[in-house]
């Protein structure tokens, strides 16, 4: 049987997720779908309980000391790559596509996990196979998602090849942050495409990245393309604001 006060609770609580300011009591009711003097009851058991934190001077709530508590002890206990690795297989046979999971290793994107779908398909992709940075869709990611420190070794060496001369780095990472996903043709001789999406551990920064290898060459759809970035969000220990719905505002 499912206790309604629970949920009530959790709405409330939810009305701060991907926000980085108070919000007002009309405000939470409106995110929570619920009267402002039902959120107003609720909230004083949170504030009792530690959960939630009230400014005295504007009258503004904030996630209290004991929301946060729980917060880092669900990131100490999380692990994104784990999460990422258990996920794909179903989206896998659901979409018909064949799906990687690649860490960063010193010489590009490793990949330690690969899904093969029900119809064949041949990828560049093998488990411990490594891509470079600059020519994958995961590379663009790490690129993109890891500090450049981390990466400037390898972006030099295979920036020292001929074909690669003009390749701006910098240019890559800005415009695959600005979508929080990849897409680039397939390579290793296949037709198809990839696009992939970073699994971002509790600083922010990708830990793995999940691609999909397409049949299509002209890529993915949009469906597909926010299927990934949802596996990739839902696997990560920081949710990008990029993938989440913008959050309504009170009128």
């Amino acid at each position: 049987m499912l206790i309604k006060s629970v949920g009530v609770t959790f709405s409330i609580l939810r009305a701060f997720v991907g926000r980085r300011s108070a919000l007002t009591l009309k405000e939470i009711g409106y995110q929570a779908g619920l009267p402002a003097s039902k959120a107003h009851r609720y909230l004083q058991s949170l504030i009792r309980e530690g959960m939630i934190t009230q400014d005295p001077r504007t009258r503004q709530y904030r996630l209290g000391p004991a929301a946060i508590d729980l917060g880092l002890e669900a990131l100490e206990n999380n692990d994104p790559v784990v999460n990422a690795c258990e996920a794909v297989r179903p989206l896998a046979a659901a979409h018909d596509i064949a799906i990687g999971i690649d860490v960063l290793g010193p010489n590009g994107p490793i990949c330690i996990w690969y899904e093969q779908p029900a119809t064949p398909l041949t990828t560049a992709a093998r488990l411990g196979g490594t891509q470079p940075l600059l020519e994958s869709a995961a590379g663009h990611v790490f690129l993109a998602f890891v500090p450049r420190h981390v990466t400037r070794v390898q972006v030099v060496a295979e920036c020292r090849q001929a074909a690669l001369a003009g390749v701006d780095p910098d240019r890559i990472a800005y415009h695959v942050k600005t979508k929080a996903h990849a897409a680039l043709p397939a390579g290793g001789g296949n037709a198809g495409a990839t696009i992939a999406a970073p699994i971002l551990d509790a600083r922010g920064e990708a830990c793995a990245a999940i691609t999909f290898y397409l049949r299509d060459q002209n890529g993915a759809g949009d469906d597909l393309v926010l299927t990934l970035m949802r596996a990739a969000a839902d696997a990560s220990a920081f949710k990008l604001m990029t993938t989440q719905p913008r959050l309504a505002e009170a009128v």
